[in-house]
């Protein structure tokens, strides 16, 4: 799987985020490539999509921070069977499916106003509380931004109806086999669980019975 998200991150020709970038820009993504460890030469090979997706981690992000990759790991262990709620096509279909212009806009923000663990850490307080609090899918968007009205307003309207309610559909649905077998752990990004078309009033519609659970 991971092979498959590295291999179509990158892109070769004059699409390359090299050539898209000012120098001033530029160089602040080589030096974010740096305190990631990537090679600062990936930016003649990578997409523009491909480098926002890059810089959406915090720079100390390991592999084995990755939920995904802890999850694979521990399954392989215990010799359980694992799967993903959607392809690595699918997941990725979704950022290339921004319009390039629009990609490098949110590109240069990123660099603007660099993503850190503080950005997450608030979101994480909140998600183990008993319930989700109202405002709370708001908060996913809530960043230093310097995007034209316009152009923040696009995006947070893709985020939303594309990045969590498509996805959180497509999660559903994928969720249905492994449910009526019972016995299976799930893991999904805190965005896909609340509000009206989140996976936790999804799967309440559909009869199921959702109860918090305190890790206390």
């Amino acid at each position: 799987m991971f092979k498959a998200v590295g291999d179509a991150l990158r892109t070769p020709g004059k699409i390359a985020v090299e050539n898209e970038l000012d120098s001033a820009h530029l160089a602040k993504l080589k030096a974010q490539l740096v305190a990631r460890k990537i090679d600062p030469g990936m930016t003649g090979t990578l997409a523009s999509w491909a480098t926002n997706v890059v810089l959406m981690y915090a720079p100390d992000t390991r592999p084995t921070h990755i939920i995904d990759m802890q999850i694979a790991t521990e399954a392989v262990a215990d010799k359980k069977q694992y799967a993903g709620l959607e392809s690595v096509q699918t997941a990725l279909a979704v950022f290339q499916g921004v319009p390039e212009p629009r990609q490098i806009l949110m590109l240069k923000d990123l660099l603007d106003h660099p993503r850190g663990p503080d950005t997450q850490e608030p979101l994480a307080a909140r998600y183990f509380t008993d319930t989700l609090p109202a405002g709370f899918l708001q908060q996913l968007t809530d960043y230093p931004s310097t995007l034209p009205p316009q152009d923040l307003a696009w995006f947070k309207d893709y985020y939303y109806r594309v990045l969590l309610d498509q996805r959180t559909a497509g999660f559903y649905r994928g969720l249905d086999q492994p449910l009526q077998h019972g016995g299976c752990f799930v893991a999904v990004g805190i965005g896909h669980l609340a509000g009206e078309h989140g996976l936790i009033a999804l799967l309440r519609h559909a009869g199921y019975q959702v109860t918090p659970q305190s890790l206390n």
